[in-house]
Formats: C-alpha cells, sequence, structure tokens
C-alpha cells in the first residue's frame, strides 16, 4: 500500500512490451483497476487513450518541445472522462502538476518552451495580416513556471507583470486600429 493505493492498483506503462499488453494495461485504467499510471511521454503519447477516469497529470520533468507538453496534456483534457459527465462541468476539473527543481536547468527549459509556445501559438494564429498580436496564456503559464523554478521572486512578480503589460499594449494597439 502506498499512500493509501494499493501496489497493484499502480503500474508503470514500461510493464507493457506490445500493443496488446499496452491496450490490455489502457482498460484496466479506463476500467479503474489501476488508478496511477506512470509513464514517458514517448510510450503515453499518440494513441493512449485513458481518459475515463483521470483526475489528475504530474509532469515530472519537462521535455524539449511544447508538443510533448501539449501530447501529454492531452490525455487528460479530453471528451470521454465519465467523472465529467457524472459530476458536471461545475462541480468537476482535472489538476495538472508540473514539478521544477529551483535553481537548476528546469527553470531554463521552461522558459525556452515559453518562448517556442508562443512562436507557434503565433503561426497557429496567423490571419495573414503582418502583425501576429495575440493573448498566449499557455506560453504565459511555462514564463511562470521557470520563474517559480528560478527561485527568485521577483522574476516571478516580473514575469507577471510583463503579462499585463503586453495584454494592455495589445489592447493599446487594437483600439488604435
Amino acid at each position: 500500500m502506498v499512500l493509501g493505493v494499493p501496489a497493484n492498483e499502480i503500474r508503470f506503462v514500461q510493464e507493457a512490451s506490445n500493443d496488446t499488453q499496452k491496450q490490455a494495461l489502457f482498460d484496466a485504467v479506463n476500467d479503474g483497476l489501476v488508478r496511477v499510471l506512470i509513464g514517458s511521454t514517448p510510450r503515453m503519447g499518440a494513441g493512449t487513450n485513458v481518459q475515463k477516469r483521470l483526475v489528475g497529470l504530474h509532469h515530472a520533468d519537462v521535455t524539449w518541445k511544447p508538443s510533448d507538453i501539449e501530447q501529454r496534456e492531452g490525455r487528460i483534457i479530453r471528451q470521454g472522462n465519465l467523472l465529467l459527465e457524472k459530476y458536471g462541468v461545475e462541480d468537476f476539473e482535472v489538476e495538472i502538476l508540473a514539478y521544477a527543481t529551483e535553481r537548476t536547468i528546469d527553470a531554463k527549459m521552461w522558459s525556452l518552451n515559453a518562448s517556442k509556445l508562443k512562436t507557434i501559438n503565433g503561426i497557429r494564429k496567423y490571419d495573414g495580416s503582418f502583425v501576429m498580436e495575440f493573448e498566449d496564456e499557455d506560453s504565459v503559464s511555462m514564463a511562470e513556471l521557470a520563474a517559480l523554478a528560478s527561485g527568485d521572486p521577483l522574476l516571478l512578480e516580473r514575469v507577471k507583470l510583463m503579462s499585463e503589460v503586453d495584454k494592455l499594449e495589445l489592447l493599446k494597439r487594437q483600439f488604435g486600429r
């Protein structure tokens, strides 16, 4: 028993060495027989349909690509969650946690991902005009995580203030047009 969860309800996706075993493991998660599933992004990325009873996602590391983070979060933020259907939008939400060690490469990695995601989202939202201006909450969240991982409270305050300044400047430019 690990913090109240029986050991047989905690599994690693790496235990499944072929597609049949992997599908059986995913079915066990969806049936509620496995309550904690631990795995890497490559092993639990595209094609992992375990969303029926998910309530929490934990980012234990940060990758080089924002798409990997989106792929991870896509395992939990999707249609088909039976708990969402049971409790409704007002009474149910999933929890996504990211872990970082202060004053390590984690801060730089989250910062890089924030910059990359802002650029990617700029391309995604490009409407054909010469100026790509938009609010980008996803990249701001990554920047905040990078600031937290830096261990410097002033850096976090700076990220939040810069985000607010960027929003206000965007509104001013939109008003001016």
